[in-house]
């Protein structure tokens, strides 16, 4: 029978070989997740659900991580939507959702910064995402559900700006 060698905190290794199995770290895991910062805005209510047209939507997001200590980090995942129906603003949502992560100690040090900063939001943008569509439904607008996003392709983008900031 094969054996599961992730560590997920339950273990008590291979008690009838009298052995402990050997046991690999999870190479990211969050041990904390939060809301820090939500705002909602609907500056047409009520008048705009009275001939309400479905609005543009345009969705801003930006990744950040800051570190705490060791391989500990605050990662930090910002949501700017604006909607617009008419020339004029339907409503605006601004979350940053934030997480503490920690990176296993099998990590090379140079693949820490794009686990962070790649594998670390892409954990988060679920919760993000159901928070944001759970606003919007509340606000009476039709769910707002955000497509998937290439936390790879943001990266390479971040750090070819820091590049040619050095340049």
């Amino acid at each position: 029978m094969a054996s599961d060698t992730t560590d997920t905190g339950a273990g008590a290794g291979n008690a009838a070989a009298g052995q402990a199995e050997p046991r690999k770290s999870l190479p990211l895991y969050f041990s904390l997740q939060f809301i820090k910062d939500l705002s909602f805005e609907n500056p047409r209510a009520p008048e705009v659900y009275e001939n309400f047209q479905e609005p543009e939507v345009n969705i801003n997001v930006n990744v950040g991580a800051r570190n705490l200590s060791g391989r500990s980090f605050e990662v930090t995942l910002r949501l700017s939507i604006d909607a617009k129906g008419g020339g004029e603003t339907t409503f605006l949502v601004e979350l940053e959702y934030c997480g503490i992560a920690h990176v296993g100690p099998d990590v090379e040090e140079q693949a820490v910064q794009p686990l962070v900063l790649i594998e670390g939001p892409r954990m988060l943008f679920p919760f993000a995402r159901a928070i944001i569509a759970n606003l919007t439904r509340d606000a009476a607008y039709p769910l707002l559900l955000l497509g998937q996003m290439d936390f790879v392709e943001m990266y390479r983008n971040g750090i070819q700006q820091a590049q040619r900031g050095r340049a």
